[in-house]
Formats: structure tokens, sequence, C-alpha cells
């Protein structure tokens, strides 16, 4: 049987204040309440903020993340490879009861011949929370939506089929659930397949406009999605 550190001792990890974190490592506030991130050899002081649901944001790096991570971070520990040392380092530095469950899932045959279920360790993507902060809509050059790109918060992107039926663009754009909503992120992935999908240019068919209204002009390729809405 394979141990993993329980939800409700990840809750209480979360919960512990950023602030509360830096000040115990020793790092300084700025005069307008930012910090240095020291552990990436970052000088500028006010590179870092804490928000107000206990994230915090390094402009320098753009990174946006919760408790846990600053704390790997500040200690050189691998958090997404070794999620568990990480939490029973915090643990044992905060004073907290490190609990852990044991699980079994069935794992693949063996040529047929191996039905025995194996311990696995779910991974820090099973264990994740995350909420849903934007939606980008693929459509092919009729204007028909065939697929949508999500970005969560931790940022991490995923591509789904369309999600509302018959949709336009506008209404997958402005579907975005309260940001404060958390969602397992395992979960959202098992019920949102992303197999064969082919997917189109982004803002394909406003290109294919604009290129009929002016074929002159010059097409600009962006990294992102959010660039390309920008234009």
């Amino acid at each position: 049987m394979a141990g993993y550190i329980t939800q409700e001792c990840i809750d209480r990890l979360k919960a512990i204040h950023c602030e509360k974190i830096l000040q115990r490592e020793g790092y300084q506030r700025s005069s307008n309440g930012r910090y240095a991130a020291s552990w990436r050899g970052g000088e500028n002081p006010n590179s870092v903020i804490i928000n107000e649901d206990n994230t915090w944001h390094d402009f320098g790096a753009n990174e946006h993340h919760d408790s846990i991570t600053l704390y790997a971070n500040i200690h050189k520990l691998d958090c997404k490879n070794d999620f568990m040392a990480v939490c029973k380092s915090m643990c044992n530095d905060y004073g907290i009861p490190c609990t852990t469950e044991k699980t079994q899932r069935e794992s693949p045959k063996d040529n047929g011949k191996n039905n025995c279920p194996l311990p696995i360790q779910p991974s820090v993507e099973e264990l994740r929370y995350s909420k849903i902060v934007a939606r980008y809509p693929y459509a092919d050059a009729d204007g028909n939506i065939v697929a949508v790109r999500i970005r969560f918060e931790p940022k991490t992107f995923r591509t789904c089929k369309s999600i509302i039926p018959n949709a336009d663009i506008n209404a997958i754009q402005n579907a975005t659930p309260d940001p404060k909503q958390w969602i397992k992120f395992a979960d959202w992935e098992k019920s949102h397949p992303n197999t064969d999908l082919k997917i189109p240019l982004y803002s394909l068919p406003r290109l294919l406009s604009q290129m009929k209204a002016r074929p002159e002009d010059y097409v600009l390729a962006v990294e992102g999605e959010k660039d390309c809405d920008n234009c």
C-alpha cells in the first residue's frame, strides 16, 4: 500500500499565510508590501505580492502559486516530483500533524496475466485544486467552435471539446465561473477528454475576414491567445 498526504493536511498547509512563511525565513517586506524573490536570485524588492486569497505572484518569473509551493521554492524542494516530502517538511516546521492515507488502484494488466492491483501514489496533478481563469474558443473557417483551451491557476493549460453546445465565441469567453471557485483538477480532466481534437489557428474566422478585406496587410503571429485577442 502506498501512502499519500490527506486533503485535510494539504488544506491546513495551504492555510498557512504566505507572509508568515516569508517572514519566518527572514524575508523583509518592502515599503509597498512586496518581497524579493531571493530563492531564485531575484533582487527586486517589489517582485512578489501576496494576494487576498493567500496566493502569491512573482512578476519576475510570472509564477502564481499557493503557500506550499512558496515553501518548496524557498527550501529548494521539488514540489512537482516529491510533493509528499515537501508536505512532511512543512508540517514539521509549523507543528502540523502530517496525516496520510493508504490507497490502492488497479494497475494495467501485464499481458493478460497480472490482474492484481498495485499501489500507485497519486500524482501532484491528482491532489491539486485549481480555478479556471480564462477560456479561449477555437473555431473553424465557418465559425464553428471545435475546441476550447482552458487556462487554470496555478498556471497551466488544457484543451477540450466545446463545452457549450451551439455556443458562439462570445458565449464561451464569457462563461468563466467565479474565480474564487476551486475545482479538483484531476476530476476536471476526467470529464473533459481531449482525444482526437484537430485544432485550427486561433481566431481563424477573424483572420480570414481581415485578410479578405485587406489582402495587402501582413499577418502577425503572436505567442498566446491573450496576445492575439489584444491585437
